[in-house]
């Protein structure tokens, strides 16, 4: 998985979605962003999903399922608000039986850098982003 971490008030925190089952984790707004960025250079992304921890949408490209999630990660009890801390990754995801994505593994983290590099290049190019850290697996 590669993942970035970064910090910008430009989106909303307020819970939203599934209040219930998905704990109401923000994120739709960031998720979509990074969506938009994604198709405007060709990819195949399905509408974002909300999860327990934040958003997600799946990319169906050249016979590879990746993943793009993203997490909100709000101040803990007691600590200051600050900037919001966000949480970007990319993965090539599939469950243990799918062997067509098993043999795809390389194609996978191939697809999974480039994705990552243009997710990266959105975020560090955006007015108000700190990057905090990020992760490329290799």
């Amino acid at each position: 998985m590669a993942d970035i971490c970064f910090r910008t008030d430009a989106f909303a925190t307020d819970p939203e979605g599934d209040l219930e089952y998905c704990n109401g984790m923000p994120g739709s707004q960031v998720a979509g962003w990074v969506r938009g960025a994604l198709v405007n250079k060709g990819y195949a992304c399905r509408e974002p999903i909300q999860e327990d921890y934040g958003w997600g949408f799946w990319i169906e490209a050249d016979g590879c399922s990746i993943w793009v999630s993203v997490g909100y990660a709000a101040p803990a009890d007691g600590e200051p608000a600050g900037l919001p801390e966000w949480h970007v990754g990319v993965d090539h995801n599939f469950p243990p039986w799918a062997l067509r994505q098993w043999l795809r593994r390389r194609q996978g983290r191939d697809l999974v850098r480039q994705i990552f590099l243009i997710v990266r290049e959105l975020i560090v190019s955006h007015p108000g982003v700190i990057v905090q850290e990020q992760h490329e697996s290799g």
